[in-house]
């Protein structure tokens, strides 16, 4: 009999290979949270509940549910979207979103109820490994744990991510700040993260500029569709700044389309809705299956949008760089930068000290002991002056390796009291890292006079806004800025930017923003488990430890 020949498929190898595209905790977790906002009867308000721990999450939401039809076509890879075969606006474009957990976790607990029936599933990696050398298709009923079982409940799905991977990182704050970002676009949706209702709020417009692509001959491939570009009264943290690129209300990318770390691009921020995106048929899908928010600039139409976006945020940029320069001329502007100097070199001198006892606890921890390392001392604090002092990546590559981008720190030090083979573990472990991340920057193609991180902390006083807050301080920069518009600080520079009371008051602001911003990196990263009252008392010690000089300082200039 003669062999037919065809396409073939490993679901088991399939699964765990899709899954391999979803690395991160807040992609897993957005996956599942949209599903019961985008599956659900319109007529009810969407609702989500999600339970984050460092061993387990769990969604659950009021969702439509599934019976087994539905549950056929969710366990089914690369299936078709329903609601796009209807014609619906959707996400779902790959069918691959069910492996997600995969990624992350090594079981996968599902329970939903549809129409007054239930059904419980469990299903683990190793369970999914059993076929991956027949390649044949994974029978579930061995796995069905309730089904079609009659129940009083409503209707919904709860997704159970258990025994999370110890290479993984569970970060609450990064879950809730991914889904604020997408929930800007599914209005109405109410979505909460353990005890914190995830509520997106818009930064204060300064100024807004609308762009349409006709009008500036974009519209060959984009069609009839504005560009909002907003100019946010105060600097933006750096996963806030960018354009959103949306298709039919579905967001995809938040980009700056070559103005990252530019000056002035952190104030910007809109969003740009192209249709043809989702509906472009081109040899080289606009999407990637990897969910990692960028879309493929191999396409025409991506291209397109990034070239148009990049033009115009390059336009409202020269502009914004125009007007601060204005300011920087004025004679009281030249008194606050003596002022700006001087609270950044106090600042800078007590992060050279704070550093060595990071570096210190790390260690101590590396070697089982417990308890924080108060020493100060800093032999090399001369010869360290000028070098790098990235708060998001240097002091992370203590705390937390995973996110460190230079090798300042010399692990080699002999103050450390560590064996050889624990400082070459620790430095092959860093180097490792900042490789990874060096080549990452350069994918994703940042430029620009500073590098994603400032070369030392700064302090600057702007005008932003009197119902701003009174200071701001943004990580990614290593900057506070003094909003000298907010009414108290407007109220002391009235009297003159001189006056002592006007730095002594300013120079506090300044050092409380900086003392919170170094806790919060410290929280990040579990410095003190679970302890809030010891990162309390931290941020008081670095303020003490701050001010106490300040009061022997000359204040006029």
């Amino acid at each position: 009999m003669e062999q037919t020949l065809k396409f073939k498929s490993n679901t088991a190898r399939a699964i765990l290979g899709a899954a391999g595209t979803f690395k991160h905790t807040h992609k897993v977790v957005w996956e599942y949270v949209v599903n019961e906002i985008q599956y659900r009867n319109k007529l009810i308000k969407a609702k989500v509940y999600v339970e984050a721990n460092k061993n387990k999450v769990s969604i659950r939401g009021n969702g439509s549910g599934m019976d087994m039809s539905d549950l056929n076509h969710f366990f089914t890879m690369h299936a078709e979207n329903g609601e796009r075969k209807k014609g619906n606006p959707g996400r779902g474009l790959f069918g691959t979103g069910k492996s997600a957990v995969f990624g992350i976790a090594e079981e996968f607990i599902l329970t939903t109820v549809k129409k007054g029936k239930k059904y419980k599933i469990r299903i683990s990696v190793k369970d999914i490994k059993k076929y991956s050398s027949s390649g044949e298709d994974i029978p579930l009923k061995d796995y069905i744990l309730i089904k079609g079982e009659k129940t009083r409940e409503t209707s919904g799905t709860l997704i159970e991510i258990n025994k999370i991977f110890k290479s993984v990182k569970v970060d609450e704050e990064e879950i809730i700040d991914n889904i604020e970002k997408h929930l800007r676009y599914e209005k109405g949706a109410e979505v909460w993260v353990n005890n914190h209702q995830c509520e997106p709020k818009e930064p204060i417009i300064k100024k807004e500029y609308i762009f349409n692509s006709k009008k500036n001959k974009f519209d060959d491939l984009l069609g009839n569709i504005d560009l909002i570009i907003k100019v946010a009264s105060q600097p933006l943290e750096k996963k806030h700044q960018g354009v959103s690129i949306l298709s039919k209300g579905n967001f995809y990318q938040l980009t700056l389309a070559g103005a990252e770390n530019k000056e002035m691009s952190n104030h910007l921020f809109g969003e740009i809705d192209c249709p043809n995106l989702d509906d472009d048929d081109a040899e080289i899908s606009p999407f990637s299956m990897s969910r990692d928010m960028e879309l493929n600039t191999q396409n025409p139409v991506v291209r397109k949008i990034m070239a148009f976006i990049g033009l115009k945020v390059e336009e409202v940029r020269k502009i914004l760089v125009e007007d601060d320069e204005k300011q920087k001329k004025s004679e009281e502007a030249k008194k606050l930068e003596k002022h700006e100097e001087a609270v950044s070199k106090i600042i800078n001198e007590h992060f050279l000290k704070y550093k060595d006892k990071i570096k210190m606890k790390f260690l101590s921890k590396r070697k089982g002991l417990s308890g924080l390392v108060t020493t100060e001392t800093s032999e090399n604090k001369n010869k360290n002056e000028n070098s790098s002092l990235t708060l998001g990546k240097d002091l992370e590559a203590i705390l937390d390796l995973g996110n460190s981008s230079s090798g300042e720190f010399d692990l080699n030090s002999d103050k450390s009291n560590t064996s050889e083979n624990e400082k070459k573990l620790l430095n092959k472990n860093l180097k490792e890292k900042i490789n990874e991340k060096q080549i990452a920057q350069k994918t994703n193609g940042g430029s620009g006079k500073k590098s994603s991180g400032a070369s030392k902390f700064e302090v600057k006083y702007r005008n932003h806004g009197k119902d701003n807050s009174r200071a701001k301080f943004i990580m990614g920069e290593n900057t506070v800025y003094i909003n000298l518009e907010h009414p108290y600080i407007a109220s002391l520079k009235g009297k003159n930017v001189e006056d002592p009371l006007f730095a002594k008051i300013t120079y506090e602001i300044a050092f409380t923003e900086y003392a919170v911003g170094l806790v919060r990196l410290l929280y990040t990263n579990k410095y003190f488990i679970e302890n809030v009252d010891e990162y309390l008392a931290e941020v008081r010690e670095i303020v003490n430890a701050l001010s106490i000089p300040f009061t022997n300082r000359k204040t006029s200039l």
